[in-house]
Parts: structure tokens; sequence; C-alpha cells
């Protein structure tokens, strides 16, 4: 009766809480979807022959000033013209269907991963809830975040099953929509060592030649695409990482245009060193390399100069495993309620205005904490056959 009440529980308050997020994404398509709308607006542009790197093409689609860039390599645009298919407000409704599978999904994923079976009704909850509901910042822009990080995490369960060369496929794959996850080619490297640099290197050679191809093909529309980068700029709670508050520091301190490279730098090596110092106590051994998989993820995540408040849906297995699975401690427990806790969002009901009494970074320095965590208070780990 009581394990069964441990996994209805949590459930019912995560449908509950689900619910209310889609309800309220559903019922206002016009003030919701917002990324998405610039994907549609991006595909027409392209069908009409007009670069979808200019917001004047995107906003001539949508009839009215639209604010943000379509980002996005040349090489998903012709996949990105079926959007035109359907009307906005279909279009709408087709992808909160599809997030809804794809959150499904990916969390069946995830508690196949190491969620211990006692724990899984809690972790569904602790999922939506993490980094201030990072999932349903997802949902509620219309980013592709979610579908990202179920492939990202597809290729991370063939990694664990020693399928390496699927995992660098999907990786690249990714990086061809988003540049971001090319970072991860090195994590066969961090497991295995250089055993892996032969594939590592094939696989980045690869990433170049789709974008060298692309490039060929329409040196316009990749100039472009290379000219929007200067628009990733965003700081605060939008995207709380490192280079955001080195950025904003430099500012606040009126300090050298050059401050927050450098300090980003300096501080980004540190946690690199950090990883290198921990991961090098932790042997090279089968049973291990689950442990030191979601340890680059973490650390990675935290060295990263653009991590938007979407993104942090890549950190939410990792937490938790570290947190939960090897053994619970008060520090665990204490950190576990700061990851569920409302953020500058305000995201939970009835809690908007608390927004703006929790720092910009809040989620980041949160983060940070886990991951001290995990390097002073590391599981024991298992050394032989």
């Amino acid at each position: 009766m009581n394990r069964t009440l441990h996994l209805v529980v949590p459930l019912l308050l995560a449908a509950t809480y689900a619910t209310f997020h889609l309800v309220s994404v559903a019922s206002a398509p016009d003030e919701t979807q917002w990324d998405l709308d610039t994907y549609y607006y991006a595909a027409q542009a392209y069908d009409q022959g007009l670069s979808p790197y200019k917001k004047s093409s995107l906003s001539k689609m949508a009839g009215e000033k639209v604010g943000l860039r379509f980002f996005y390599s040349p090489v998903v645009l012709p996949v990105l013209r079926g959007l035109t298919l359907f009307s906005k407000d279909t279009l709408h409704v087709v992808c909160l269907v599809f997030k809804v599978v794809a959150l499904g999904l990916l969390l069946l994923l995830w508690m196949n991963m190491g969620v211990p079976r006692s724990q899984r009704g809690w972790f569904v909850l602790f999922a939506l809830l993490a980094f201030d509901s990072t999932i349903f910042i997802d949902v509620h822009t219309g980013n592709i975040s979610l579908f990202e990080q179920l492939l990202f995490w597809t290729a991370v369960a063939l990694f664990l099953k020693n399928q390496v060369r699927w995992f660098l496929a999907i990786v690249v794959l990714l990086a061809t929509v988003k540049l971001t996850p090319i970072v991860f080619l090195a994590l066969p490297l961090a497991v295995h060592g250089r055993k892996q640099l032969r594939g590592v290197v094939l696989a980045a050679l690869a990433f170049l030649a789709v974008e060298g191809l692309a490039a060929l093909a329409s040196p316009q529309l990749f100039s472009d695409f290379v000219s929007n980068f200067s628009g990733l700029g965003e700081t605060g709670m939008v995207n709380p990482c490192l280079y955001s508050i080195t950025r904003e520091v430099g500012i606040y301190l009126s300090l050298p245009h050059a401050f927050p490279f450098l300090s980003y730098e300096f501080l980004a090596l540190g946690m690199g060193v950090a990883w290198f110092v921990t991961a090098r106590t932790v042997p090279k051994h089968e049973s291990n390399r689950q442990w030191r998989t979601f340890f680059f993820v973490l650390t990675l995540a935290l060295m990263l100069p653009r991590l938007k408040d979407y993104s942090y849906i890549l950190v939410i297995l990792p937490a938790f495993w570290f947190l939960v699975a090897p053994r619970m401690t008060w520090v665990a427990g204490l950190l576990l309620l700061l990851v569920c806790l409302p953020g500058p969002h305000g995201h939970w009901p009835g809690f908007a205005t608390l927004g703006e009494y929790f720092p910009q970074y809040l989620v980041w320095f949160v983060l940070v904490a886990i991951w001290g965590y995990v390097v002073l208070h590391k599981p024991r780990i298992e050394t032989t056959d």
C-alpha cells in the first residue's frame, strides 16, 4: 500500500501540474510558442526564396514586426519547409501534441537509465518542476529543446550500451540543427580515453563536411546564418550560464571589454581541471561508465557559454541521479528542494510575482551546488569486475 502511494501521489501531482501548463499554452495560442512561430515564418520565407535569417523576411511573412531571429543551420531549411503544409494555428496544436508524446517518451527513457524503481513516481514530479520548470519553459516558448533532448538521451542510452558509433551519429545530426551539441563529441574521449579518438575525429569531420556543403550550396544563406550569431547575446533568466554572468559582472563594474571572455575562460578552465582531477579518481571500469558520463554532462553544462532556460532539460536526469540514486543525504535533500523551487520565471500556479524576488541566475547556482556536491561526495565506486 505504501509503495502504491509513493507512485500514485506524485504521479497525480505531476499530471495536475502538467495539465495546468498544457491548458495555459493551448488556450493562449497568440501569446505562447513564439519560437515555433519564428520557425514557421522562416519556412515560409525560405519557400518563397527569401532569406529566413533576416528579420525583414520574417516580418513580411508574419504581416507584422517580428522580434526574434532564426538561428538554425541552412541544412535544416529543406526539412523545415514541411511546416508550411499547416496553418499556424494547426501547427501550434500539432506541435503541442508531439511535445506531450516526446515528454512521455523522454520520461520513460530516463526512468530506465538508473532511476530506482521505488523513486520513479517522485522522479516524474521532480522532472516537471526542476530548474524553474525548464520542461514547460520549452513548451511555452515552442522551442525544439524537448525533441532535441529526447534524441540526445537516446544517444546517451546507446552510448552506455557501448553503441558509440550510434551516439556519435546522433550528436552530429543534432549539431546540424543546433550547433551546441557538437561539444558532446568529447564524451567518448572523457569516458573511454584515446581509443575513441578516431571515431570522434571522423564524426567531427562529418559535421564540418555537412556544414561545408551547405555553405557551398548557398553561400549567401550561409553568410546570413553566420551573421546572426551576433544576436545570441541574451543574459539574465533567459540564458542563465557562466558567460552571461561574467558579462553582467563586467558591465556592472565597468570593467574592460576583455574581462567577460577572459574571466569566463579562467572559470571554465577551472571547472575542466576539477572534472579531470575528480574523474581520474574514478577508474575507467564498465560499472563506473554511468557515473563518468553523467558527471561529464553536468560539468559541460556548467561550462557552456550559452545555456538557455529551456536547455536545463539536459541536466534533469544527472541531477536526480547524483542526489538520489547512490545514497540520500540531508544535503542532497536540500538540493532537491532548491531544484524544485519556482525561480525567476515563476511558473508555479499563483506564484507569478515571485519571479521578481529570485536571482536571475538561481538555476545556474543551484546547478553549481549540485556539481560541487558530486565533487565532494562521490558515490561508492566499484573498481573490480
